[in-house]
Parts: C-alpha cells; structure tokens; sequence
C-alpha cells in the first residue's frame, strides 16, 4: 500500500514540525558543560601563588610529553617552577597529569575553545595558564591583531625559550 506508507511518513513529519528545536544558536547561547567534562589543563593559583613546587611527576606521567618545566631553588631553599608549559596542540585531555599530581596543583579546565591563528599561542606558559580553571569573557566576533602585536608575542616566545 502505496499510501498508507506516505501517510505515516508524512505523519513523523507534521509531529518533528511542531517539536522544539535541538539545536542552540552557537556561539551566542552555551550549553552547560557536564560536571565530568575534561578540557584543557590548567595551572592551580591560591593567592596569587602558583600551587605548583615543580616536582615533574605531571611531566613524567604525561604519555605524550607535552608538558616542559624547569626547576631552580628560591631564596627559601624550596623548589619552585622557574618555567611551566603545556603544549595544547600535542596534549590528549587525558587528565593523568592530574592524577599523578601530589599536590592538587593542576586540574582540567572547562575551557574548550582553543582555536588560534597561530601555533606559538597554543604553547601555555605559566602566565597564560594562570586563571585558566575560571571562564574567559566571551567577545562576539574575532579582532585583528596587528604585525606589532605578533612581533612582540614572537619576541616573548622566544625569550621564554
């Protein structure tokens, strides 16, 4: 029956019609993240004060090393990170950096746009992943960035390194 097929199929139709809509108009409006959500790792700051004393154990289990940090001894005697960096491009979301850590001092982020035009912003030192864990201002629209203003970024990859 010819008909009765056109029929039905009409039918799902007329009821996916009068539905709310699934999607969201993105990027205006956000979906919440789920409470399990793992996105770019961030470094854990308290008071101003990176938590981190520069142990390497998050660097060591890293499965694919995308983590740098070097060490030097401070005017206390204690260690701390003199350079911290996490390079996006190369890192899984895994969290086992995370996990391996003793000291609580770094923790997946709910940030998930990560876009750049540039591959040298993806390399987070310590400065950029400071206040990561906290949302970002949303801007509407993407700016321009100036020949100075990659010059001076350049500049300030290249002495880090």
């Amino acid at each position: 029956m010819l008909g009765l097929g056109i029929a039905k199929g009409m039918l799902v139709t007329i009821k996916h019609f009068f539905m709310p809509p699934v999607t969201i108009q993105y990027p205006e409006q956000r979906r919440a993240s789920p409470p399990a959500f793992r996105g770019a790792p961030a470094l854990v700051f308290e008071a101003g004060k990176a938590r981190c004393v520069g142990c390497g154990i998050c660097a060591r289990a890293c499965p694919h090393g995308v983590i740098d940090i070097k060490t030097s001894l401070g005017p206390d005697g204690k260690r701390y990170p003199e350079y911290y960096e996490i390079e996006i491009t190369r890192c899984l979301f895994c969290g086992l950096c995370v996990e391996a850590c003793p000291f609580k001092a770094i923790e997946m982020s709910k940030e998930y746009e990560l876009a750049a035009y540039a591959r040298y912003r993806l390399a987070y030192n310590s400065n950029r992943l400071h206040g990561r864990t906290k949302p970002l201002a949303r801007v509407a629209g993407a700016r321009p960035i100036t020949e100075k203003q990659e010059l001076a970024a350049i500049k300030e990859v290249a002495q880090v390194r």
